[in-house]
């Protein structure tokens, strides 16, 4: 849902000052009680990733934690195993605004995710400014984008400014998802009335396995993966697809999707994986690869594409294998235990 993005793209932007943050992905409860005991350094800003892990009805921490501007990036299918709805997932991850101070505490929500009006009005139970951002130019919101423009392995997003004048920003990654966590952290720098600076934006770069563009040499030829392995909800995969179909126009060769299940979603594994019928449909793979029983019925469904289903990952790698040729592009977005295999037997033989 871009929480990890949006972190590090402001502490990206945040570059001129000394930060305290997460240390890589560790978001849990005891990872946030440990990153409250090293504020004793007096960092000039701290900028802390949270999970459901450290904010449900069990405990909260954002009570301990006390934040000056709490975000949520999205509400999306995911950790179905633990919660009921996601309508349950926005009512807990609105807890984040319980730390907020009522008269100095910064909300900030993206209008474009599942329940927005839902967040905003409980922001306002708790904080005195709450701001929005959306990636749709006619969204009334307090910061929107007038133009997205996809380049090969990057993005230029046009914003119009206070002095309603365009303000143009570049970043190394590709993904419409990317492009809300920028809003997202432009407002941030905006409560802090800091300025926004092109350099360190163009410092930024994701985790590894987040939409990472990786060309890789074989043999007889080469190839460009996009890597997504990170990504954990359906959002996240969505936004993955629609990545990949924004970058298909720059090579000539196959255009390939690897896709496996989205885990942790419980008894609504099947349902929430049939979403992706009509993306995949209106993507622009010329092969679609997949492997996991929840996919199977995806496969089923999805017309008019060179769709396979693979009963093991053995066969789905020979034939990627195959398929992959000069100047093509590959989207993987298996499950994490697949990147070795991949890593190993695809490009190393």
């Amino acid at each position: 849902m871009g929480k990890s993005s949006t972190r590090m793209l402001i502490t990206s932007l945040l570059g001129d000052y000394n930060i305290l943050e997460n240390r890589g992905n560790n978001n849990v409860r005891a990872a946030i009680y440990n990153n409250m005991l090293k504020l004793i350094k007096n960092p000039d800003f701290a900028v802390i990733k949270t999970s459901m892990n450290a904010i449900n009805y069990l405990e909260n921490t954002s009570t301990f934690l006390k934040s000056d501007i709490a975000i949520i990036t999205g509400i999306g299918e995911a950790h179905f195993s633990t919660f009921k709805s996601v309508k349950d997932i926005a009512k807990i991850k609105t807890m984040i605004f319980d730390g907020l101070s009522s008269t100095t505490g910064v909300a900030i929500i993206n209008k474009d995710t599942l329940y927005a009006d839902y967040l905003i009005d409980k922001a306002h139970e708790n904080a005195s400014n709450v701001l929005t951002y959306s990636i749709n130019k006619d969204a009334k919101a307090d910061l929107t984008v007038d133009n997205i423009k996809y380049n090969k392995g990057s993005i230029e997003l046009s914003i119009t400014n206070q002095d309603n004048k365009s303000e143009i920003y570049r970043l190394n990654t590709i993904s419409e998802g990317m492009v809300s966590n920028t809003l997202a952290s432009i407002l941030t720098l905006k409560s802090l009335n800091l300025p926004i600076k092109q350099d360190l934006l163009n410092d930024f770069k994701p985790f590894s396995k987040i939409l990472a563009l990786k060309e890789i040499h074989a043999k007889t030829h080469k190839l460009t993966l996009l890597d997504d392995t990170h990504n954990a909800s359906l959002p996240a995969m969505i936004n993955a697809i629609r990545a990949f179909n924004s970058q298909t126009k720059f090579y000539s060769g196959h255009k390939i999707i690897a896709i496996g299940k989205i885990s942790d979603l419980g008894r609504k594994s099947n349902e929430t994986h049939l979403k992706l019928v009509e993306e995949l449909e209106n993507s622009n793979a010329d092969y679609i690869l997949c492997k996991d029983n929840e996919l199977r019925q995806v496969v089923n469904k999805v017309r008019n594409k060179n769709i396979t289903w693979y009963p093991n990952k053995e066969l789905l790698i020979n034939d990627l294998k195959y398929l992959c040729n000069e100047d093509s592009v590959k989207s993987r977005l298996l499950c994490k235990m697949l990147y070795n295999v991949f890593t190993i037997s695809t490009y190393q033989n």
